[in-house]
């Protein structure tokens, strides 16, 4: 099982007896891992790279995940490659200036369901009298980019500044391989990279931190990207298809959903996806689990060039009402009409070496880099006191709420969220710190009714 490996890895009796140095060495079902210390003070242990499933590849291709089989060592001390993909952004976007893009057509592979875990030493797990939190964090990117293996989710510094904590991030099948909507497909298995995100067992039983993505985007379930990417790439339509695709390079593929401009997104299958979420929530169909929810104040920033002669701010702070804090509010208001405790925050923060240019302030995904405390990666402008002090404030808050989601942010000094009373929790306005307390005012340019399935 899926989740056997990672328990094993992270659960497991620290007085076991292995083989030296029993510390970085690990006995799982699917072999013997060997980690690294992660930093220069053996405070960090890293596991990166470890296989969690079988490489869907050939006729695994548009497979639902298969556990991983037992085999000879594993060298858990590298990044793997990010699944295969497609990066549009431009060498003036944010995402490539930034060490964001570490992947490209050279070392991205279908071979690619890897997960990474950072741990405390065992000398500091020695220490604690309780089991440690898990934050997970699985990477945004739309369904059709990104990865686990990012420099910027790096989870050393988290765990190094941090007692009783473990991070995880991982990849996960995307785009035409993620999501193929193929008409030889079962239609309760197209969702193949939610399934690699999702299998019969979680990969953790505990807090999942989802961060950095969009809302999610459900397509019909027509078959028509698959239909015309199989017709460009000779395979004609229709169930006959499935089988010649799975014989075409994935590159081929790739090139061809690029030129063809061809979306691939989740579909409504009625086990991982549902076609109304709002309608669900309404009847009490959603999960009652504490939430900590927010955006950044210029999410649409991220999306304009940076050699932009002048950008249009109502512009992008349009863009980000439409495209992410409307949303955030009707999920935020179904949980506070059904007694959900959440916390909602709204990110300020505008660092020189994560926003270059001024009026970038903070994009999409600008905060995780300071939740991981990699914020000092770029080598665009030099870190600040105030910036690292930020980072250390971030990180408070969602391990305090990982350790214990239902009271750890109220003890933190985060009120539970409440509409139309000063609850919304503003952090790193005008790069300052603690966080201060507004009513959330922004909701005003959503329209009253709108309707969303992305909750």
């Amino acid at each position: 099982m899926y989740a056997l490996l990672l328990i094993y890895l992270i659960l497991r009796d620290t007085t076991a007896q292995v083989i030296p140095p029993a510390e970085l060495q690990v006995v799982t079902s699917s072999g013997i891992i060997n980690g690294i210390y992660n930093n220069t003070e053996s405070t960090v242990r890293g596991f990166i790279g470890i296989p969690y499933a079988e490489p869907p590849v050939g006729s695994l291709r548009w497979a639902p995940p298969i556990p991983k089989s037992s085999g000879d060592l594993i060298d858990a001390s590298t990044f793997s490659d990010p699944c295969a993909q497609v990066y549009i952004y431009s060498n003036h976007s944010i995402w490539s200036v930034l060490p964001y893009k570490i992947w490209n057509s050279a070392n991205m592979s279908e071979d690619c369901l890897y997960l990474n875990v950072w741990a405390p030493s065992k000398r500091r797990d020695e220490k604690r009298r309780n089991k440690a939190a898990v934050m997970m964090f699985i990477h945004g990117g739309s369904y059709f980019s990104g990865s686990g293996s990012v420099g910027y989710y790096d989870g050393t510094y988290l765990v190094q500044d941090n007692e009783d904590i473990i991070v995880v991030t991982f990849n996960y099948r995307l785009t035409v391989f993620g999501f193929p909507n193929s008409p030889g497909l079962d239609p309760k298995k197209q969702n193949l990279g939610l399934m690699d995100q999702y299998p019969e067992k979680p990969l953790v039983r505990a807090l999942a931190l989802h961060s950095g993505t969009a809302p999610l985007l459900v397509t019909p379930s027509n078959n028509e990207n698959w239909n015309n990417l199989s017709t460009d790439l000779g395979c004609g339509v229709g169930a006959k298809s499935h089988d010649c695709m799975s014989q075409v390079p994935a590159m081929k593929i790739l090139e061809a959903r690029a030129h063809g401009n061809y979306s691939f997104y989740p579909v409504v299958d009625n086990v991982l996806v549902f076609p109304d979420y709002a309608a669900r929530a309404r009847r009490g169909k959603l999960a009652r689990l504490p939430t900590l929810a927010g955006m950044t104040e210029r999410e649409y920033s991220a999306f304009f060039p940076l050699n932009s002669e002048s950008v249009n701010l109502t512009q992008i702070y349009e863009g980000g009402q439409v495209r992410y804090n409307c949303p955030l509010r009707d999920s935020v208001r179904i949980r506070v009409a059904n007694n959900i405790p959440i916390w909602r925050y709204l990110y300020h923060g505008n660092f020189s070496s994560l926003s270059p240019i001024p009026w970038l302030g903070a994009y999409h995904g600008a905060e995780i880099p300071m939740l991981f405390g990699t914020y000092n990666l770029s080598n665009v402008y030099p870190t600040s006191a105030i910036e690292a002090k930020a980072s250390k404030y971030i990180q408070g808050a969602w391990v305090s709420f990982a350790k214990d989601p239902y009271t750890g942010l109220t003890r933190y000094g985060w009120p539970r969220f409440r509409f139309n009373e000063p609850t919304l929790i503003n952090i790193a306005l005008n790069n300052s710190i603690p966080a201060i307390l507004t009513s959330a005012t922004w909701d005003q340019c959503c329209e009253e009714e709108s309707v969303r399935s992305e909750l």
